[in-house]
């Protein structure tokens, strides 16, 4: 996964300036049918009533310990190409992404990550 701007500038702020930063404890992920790109564009997320990021929490190898589970589609989401780590259940401060699929869902499917299968590296 890649950082956002949002990250990037929170941890130079911190380096370089001294500034305190305080990230929520809780994350989320987040399902989007293009990238977001650096500027974490949360234009592209997932756009549907029974669509919700999903908590997740990471071990000290920064793996999801729990099966991420996303509600099952009652329409078509579109074909999800990348996903996303928010600090919020909903709104801004996307700080992390990265590729997945791509995969194609339509009514009657839930998209599932196993553990162990979202992984944050730094490059």
């Amino acid at each position: 996964m890649s950082s956002t701007t949002y990250l990037d500038t929170l941890i130079l702020d911190k380096v370089l300036a001294g500034q305190n930063f305080e990230l929520n404890s809780n994350f989320f992920l987040a399902l989007y049918v293009q990238d977001p790109t650096k500027s974490g564009e949360q234009g592209f997320e997932v756009v549907a009533p029974e669509y919700a990021r999903q908590p997740i929490s990471f071990s000290p190898s920064r793996l999801n310990t729990a099966v991420i589970q996303f509600p099952k589609s009652t329409s078509t989401w579109g074909t999800i190409s990348h996903a996303g780590i928010c600090t919020t259940l909903t709104g801004q401060y996307l700080i992390l992404y990265g590729t997945v699929g791509p995969v194609l869902v339509v009514a009657n499917q839930i998209v599932r990550f196993p553990v162990g299968n979202v992984s944050v590296q730094m490059p």
